[in-house]
């Protein structure tokens, strides 16, 4: 079956790589092709520097994420120094040979770089598949308030409190993903707002306070949230954690995996005089989380 590639690392699968994977598709749609995104594990920079990024997406949802945007295929290549060493020259043939006669299409960003040091471009990618009749489209990189959108950017959003930019570049809202851990279950049993305890493993944690949420389990059934990302002032805890008070929930999910959506920021996190104020403000976070979440 041809194919048509659209190659990047796609790490948080943002909408301007969205728009290369729609640009793939119309191109597939021209030559009777189907899409495949071919992207990277792990992070290059993982593999390359001794500050490797925080992940704003754990790979399966990567994956998800890249079907959704209408990719028919997903496949990995596994990102090593090795690899990261290969001349731009030596991955073009490797393409090549992987995809072989069905290659027909070749989609990346314009400034798209690889090969060892990133010293291959879109030209060069281009140059090399001509012969073959590839033909290799560069999608221009998409902006947002007149700035390239980019991982990068959308992580400095999201740790600075921008949550509304940053679900425009990524269009979908912010999300934190982990396993629900152990937390304050004292706290919550006293504020009789019990909470579950994430250990993020992917996403960038906003400024301390409160935000309305909303959390997906893994069995599809979702739940309006008040989540507090912080260190428990009143409670003198120093250790930052991210809670969440799951509206109308009951039941234990300790050890489960959830994606957790940050949509609004409700207060900031301040330390009260005791449990009774706390938990009078709790009420009124709540009320305004659930009607955010609706």
């Amino acid at each position: 079956m041809p194919l048509v590639v659209a190659l990047g690392v796609f790490d948080a699968v943002h909408i301007g790589h969205g728009e290369i994977i729609c640009h793939a598709r119309a191109l597939a749609a021209k030559r009777g092709a189907r899409v495949a995104a071919i992207t990277f594990f792990p992070h290059p920079r993982e593999v390359l520097t001794d500050a490797p990024p925080i992940l704003l997406l754990p790979a399966g949802e990567r994956i998800s994420l890249l079907q959704s945007a209408c990719a028919d295929v997903v496949g990995g290549i596994e990102f090593s120094r090795e690899f990261a060493n290969w001349s731009a020259q030596t991955f073009c043939r490797a393409l090549a040979a992987e995809f072989g006669k069905n290659l027909v299409g070749i989609v990346v960003g314009s400034a798209w770089r690889f090969g060892r040091g990133g010293e291959g471009n879109v030209d060069q990618l281009a140059a090399f598949f001509a012969p073959f009749g590839v033909a290799v489209d560069a999608v221009p990189e998409k902006k947002y308030r007149d700035q390239i959108i980019s991982a990068s950017r959308i992580r400095d959003a999201i740790a600075q409190g921008f949550l509304d930019d940053a679900a425009a570049m990524l269009g979908r809202n912010v999300a934190l993903y982990g396993a629900v851990d152990h937390g304050f279950g004292d706290a919550g049993k006293l504020l009789n707002a019990p909470t579950i305890n994430l250990a993020v493993s992917a996403g960038v944690l906003p400024p301390n306070g409160v935000y309305a949420g909303t959390v997906a389990l893994a069995d599809g059934r979702r739940y309006a949230a008040a989540v507090n990302c912080g260190i428990a002032p009143t409670f003198g805890d120093r250790t930052r954690r991210v809670e969440a008070h799951l509206i109308d929930f009951s039941g234990n999910l300790y050890g489960k995996t959830i994606k957790l959506e940050l949509l609004k920021f409700i207060r900031p996190e301040k330390r009260f005089a005791d449990v009774a104020q706390l938990k009078t403000q709790i009420a009124a976070d709540v009320a305004l989380c659930r009607e955010a979440a609706k």
